[in-house]
């Protein structure tokens, strides 16, 4: 079983051509990184996550959920764009771990443009977008777990007549986990945002030189952005007072270039973790998205552990991200 989840993640990995195939797919929304503590390393954290947080990126890592755990997580994206995001998994023991997401983005206010109005029709929409699901995950041996999200992702474009052009479908994660004995090194592979092509609702006027020829064309469909994506992590220090962790990950996007991505996290106390991490490689332009920070303060409790995170993305010539997150466990 191991060994065959373990080919079915990786052979894509070497098929897929070594050349960037930009602007094919749709439902980019699910690019979007999620979480103070993943991002803040850069993404590299496909062998990281152990929570809820574990959901958006490595389903197989939510297998060490202990009890409950909820992540709730905002991000303010460029221009306005908001996304929103909330996981809980809840671990029933030998039956595995259980758990639920969602993630909303909305665009926030725009006009609309035309060719025949480059500067704007006076009509203004939202876009908006989300992705939920269920999810589940187990230690299929003392070491190796196995995880998947089932999830329907949705995008609506609602017209001047009010009119929503949705675009639905359904789609999967599918990750494995496995811990070795050396230096806690843990390995962490995943293919995500695997479904079939997905072709919007209703129907739009076909334009040429500036012209309307036809109103009533139907939308093409477009696949989803999958992406693949491999790494390790391990501690390269630890005391009583003071833990690191480095972690790597290979992500291979299926409209893009593979990229690298490095990340660390120091934890002081067990109260204050600081993060960094930098991302190189294909497809990141201009280094957008290059170089990450952030931070966690958390608190233990009778009732659990309560962790506050914030992380920094650079953004060049574009502006700066910030995400905030809570998260409360076990």
């Amino acid at each position: 079983m191991k060994r065959s989840l373990l080919i079915i993640l990786v052979v894509p990995l070497i098929l897929f051509g070594q050349f960037a195939k930009k602007g094919i797919s749709g439902a980019k929304f699910l690019n979007v990184g999620i979480g103070t503590r993943a991002v803040g390393m850069a993404e590299a954290f496909s062998a990281v996550g152990d929570n809820a947080e574990a959901v958006y990126w490595n389903p197989a890592g939510s297998s060490n959920t202990l009890g409950t755990s909820i992540f709730m997580d905002r991000v303010n994206h460029w221009a306005d764009i908001g996304i929103n995001s909330i996981s809980i998994t809840q671990s029933v023991g030998f039956a595995g771990v259980f758990g639920f997401f969602y993630s909303g983005l909305s665009s926030g206010e725009m006009e609309k443009t035309t060719a025949q109005q480059p500067q704007g029709t006076n009509f203004y929409f939202d876009y908006n977008a989300f992705q939920s699901g269920i999810s589940y995950s187990r230690f299929l041996t003392d070491r190796f777990s196995f995880g998947v999200n089932l999830k329907m992702v949705r995008e609506d474009y609602p017209d001047e007549e009010m009119n929503s052009h949705d675009a639905t479908c359904f789609a999967m994660d599918v990750g494995g986990y496995y811990k070795t004995t050396f230096r806690d090194l843990r390995i962490g592979i995943v293919m995500q945002d695997f479904g079939p092509d997905v072709t919007p609702s209703g129907r739009h006027p076909d334009w040429a030189d500036g012209n309307i020829v036809s109103q009533d064309e139907e939308f093409a469909p477009y696949p989803l952005p999958i992406t693949f994506r491999g790494g390790v992590a391990f501690s390269i220090y630890t005391t009583e007072q003071i833990e690191a962790l480095l972690a790597f990950d290979l992500i291979h996007p299926s409209d893009n270039l593979e990229r690298y991505a490095i990340g660390t996290e120091v934890t002081i106390l067990d109260i204050l973790k600081l993060r960094t991490g930098y991302q190189l490689g294909g497809g990141i332009d201009d280094h957008v998205n290059a170089f990450n920070f952030g931070l966690g303060i958390s608190q233990s409790t009778t009732s659990g552990k309560f962790e506050f995170g914030y992380s920094y993305t650079y953004g060049n010539k574009m502006p700066a991200i910030h995400r905030v997150s809570l998260l409360m466990g076990l």
